[in-house]
């Protein structure tokens, strides 16, 4: 005896095909599309990099390609002073005519390779000693309120100081203390024949020195 089921199989065959046909028909066309779609990515990917290849090989067999040189400097960073100073002109207004011999030492502190420096007639000073020595002995020194050339300095200014008489000259040595720095300096006349008056002109020539230095 056939079963109602088996019956509907038997009646209806036709529209079962109907139906998974269109189904199948779809997965092979998408299974098509894709293999299309992996076929020609392969195929644009290998033609990159053959083309990419064949560049590279041509630029190196005719040695086109440059070696860059990366060529850093590093700024010479060296300050010179803003201002350029006579001293020369400055002091030779004051002892013009003077029938005694000058000696000059100009410097400033702290000492650096910038630091300025000027002298004259240096053989005449440090005999037995030399400058740094006298300026450390400068620097232990208190700042003296009546200085020698306190007067022809601004009011406030830090002096210190040491003056040395002996047999025919004068020598005086000071530590003048400006913004930013220190002026070290050292003056002797010797020879003249009135001492005193030489000796009277090294306050003028101390402020000479002081506003020419201050500018650099």
């Amino acid at each position: 005896m056939v079963s109602k089921l088996d019956k509907t199989k038997k009646r209806f065959p036709s529209e079962q095909l109907s139906l998974t046909e269109p189904l199948e028909n779809d997965h092979k066309a998408k299974k098509k599309k894709t293999t299309l779609i992996i076929s020609l990515s392969l195929c644009i990917g290998l033609s990159i990099v053959f083309a990419a290849y064949r560049t590279i090989s041509r630029i190196i067999s005719e040695k086109k390609y440059q070696k860059i040189n990366i060529n850093i400097k590093i700024p010479n960073l060296k300050f010179t002073p803003t201002k350029n100073i006579d001293l020369n002109t400055e002091v030779d207004s004051v002892i013009k005519g003077s029938d005694t011999l000058w000696s000059f030492y100009i410097e400033t502190l702290p000492k650096t390779e910038n630091s300025f420096s000027w002298s004259k007639n240096r053989d005449q000073l440090f005999i037995g000693d030399n400058p740094d020595s006298v300026s450390l002995q400068l620097q232990k020194k208190g700042d003296n309120p009546d200085s020698l050339v306190k007067n022809n300095l601004p009011e406030g200014t830090k002096i210190k100081e040491n003056q040395v008489t002996g047999d025919n000259y004068f020598e005086y040595q000071s530590i003048i203390t400006v913004p930013g720095k220190q002026i070290f300096l050292v003056i002797k006349t010797s020879g003249a024949n009135n001492l005193e008056k030489s000796k009277s002109l090294v306050p003028l020539l101390v402020e000479k020195i002081y506003w020419a230095v201050i500018k650099i």
